[in-house]
């Protein structure tokens, strides 16, 4: 088990009532409000975190710097930005080696003329990076209603027509994106989508695998309105099992390929760029795999 299977459970024994606790707040909305949402993100939300799974770890204030950099390296936007909030980090290896970081994320583009301010919604949502067990030299991005992340993005087709009827492929290498998208993830990933209804993007680039999802604000609650917004827990959760099983899948699918090509006697022992993964992939299967006394000795 990842995450626990008691959502509701969970979401139920968090739900205090807003009414409740702002009377033990006070009267005044104004003057109570931030008080209000520290206290929702300290008692509740880290609990909320914890109850899923003991091994996050929860931040409700998180450094936009540290986020900032490594979004723009991923390259998800062609729009110009430059204001960012970033709150609610979450990380932890959560099972299987999986290093899991989901952060809060806003962005928008604030420009003057005079004394005329204007403000273009960028992105707001969460933004999650995982591990890859492998280095993906050629990134491959998933996203929809054919958006770009940059002009020069190159659009693959695939052999599935319901996923390219969802998703939009970009890669400059359509052999690799093939198989790392196999039949199954493709199904997961439409699945998800028609269940929610959530649009989110995907980019796998070297050893991380980023996603972001446009959930709007998660994690600020509404002074008035349902009960401790169940139906926003209920899809952090969501999302939360979603990036995990999806990198799961991933990495099942490298780690099958490189056993392939291990075992593949036109393998080339004598490439330098092998990864850590790898190796120890290799050096498992050296037992039942025909490669020389040389081969062992440059590999080790």
């Amino acid at each position: 088990i990842i995450f626990s299977k008691n959502i509701d459970m969970i979401i139920k024994l968090l739900a205090f009532p807003n009414a409740f606790i702002l009377m033990l707040l006070g009267i005044s909305l104004s003057k109570y409000k931030k008080k209000y949402q520290k206290q929702y993100k300290d008692e509740i939300i880290i609990n909320f975190i914890k109850l899923l799974n003991q091994n996050l770890i929860y931040e409700p204030e998180y450094a936009k710097d540290r986020i900032e950099l490594l979004y723009k390296n991923v390259g998800f936007e062609n729009r110009k930005y430059n204001r960012v909030y970033s709150d609610d980090y979450i990380s932890g290896k959560i099972v299987e080696g999986i290093d899991l970081k989901m952060v809060d994320l806003h962005l928008q583009n604030v420009t003057e003329s005079g004394k005329n301010r204007s403000i273009e919604e960028i992105f707001q949502g969460l933004f999650a990076i995982t591990n890859c067990n492998k280095s993906i030299s050629t990134p491959i991005k998933i996203t929809k209603d054919k958006f770009k992340f940059k002009e020069s993005d190159e659009l693959e087709k695939l052999d599935s027509s319901e996923f390219e009827s969802y998703f939009d492929i970009y890669s400059k290498d359509k052999i690799l994106a093939l198989q790392i998208l196999t039949a199954d993830t493709m199904e997961y990933l439409i699945d998800f989508y028609k269940k929610y209804m959530l649009d989110f993007d995907i980019v796998i680039k070297e050893n991380n695998i980023f996603m972001r999802f446009h959930t709007g604000a998660m994690f600020e609650p509404k002074i008035f309105g349902s009960s401790m917004e169940k139906e926003l827990l209920f899809m952090y959760y969501c999302v939360l099992e979603f990036v995990v099983e999806l990198t799961r899948k991933i990495n099942k699918t490298v780690k099958e390929k490189i056993l392939e090509q291990v075992n593949n006697e036109n393998y080339n022992f004598t490439k330098k760029d092998f990864t850590h993964e790898e190796l120890l992939e290799i050096f498992s299967q050296m037992a039942t795999t025909k490669i020389t006394d040389k081969e062992k000795e440059h590999l080790t």
